[in-house]
């Protein structure tokens, strides 16, 4: 019985470390001399690319995909590209994503309007 109660241990801390671990993933903040600069939400991996929400944000409200040789912008609203190209692959991937999650994309955009943002929240 203790050695069950040890294993159940183990895995929960195991557990506790790989929370951790997606919550420090899940918010980035980018700071330069101790000056926080940018601050950005992961939303999801996809393969190799990341989707990602930044606070300060200009017009139209939009996700970036991020992967090893590009940073792309696309209009939560319409799925429109705004800068940048995708594989195709990644492209059809980052589709089927935002065609289940679109609600998810505004919820964490609405979220992550600092007040004093220019672009504020989406109306649903």
């Amino acid at each position: 019985m203790e050695r069950i109660k040890e294993i159940i241990k183990h895995e929960i801390q195991e557990d506790l470390k790989f929370l951790e671990f997606k919550f420090a993933l899940a918010l980035s903040l980018v700071e330069f001399k101790g000056q926080l600069i940018e601050s950005r939400k992961l939303i999801q991996i996809i393969d190799e690319a990341k989707i990602e929400i930044y606070h300060e944000e200009h017009s139209p409200p939009h996700f970036h995909v991020l992967t090893k040789n590009e940073n792309v912008s696309i209009a939560i609203e319409s799925f429109k590209i705004l800068n940048g190209r995708l594989k195709k692959s990644t492209l059809k991937k980052v589709k089927y994503f935002y065609d289940n999650n679109r609600d998810l994309l505004i919820s964490f955009w609405n979220s992550t309007r600092p007040s004093n943002c220019m672009v504020g929240p989406i109306k649903s």
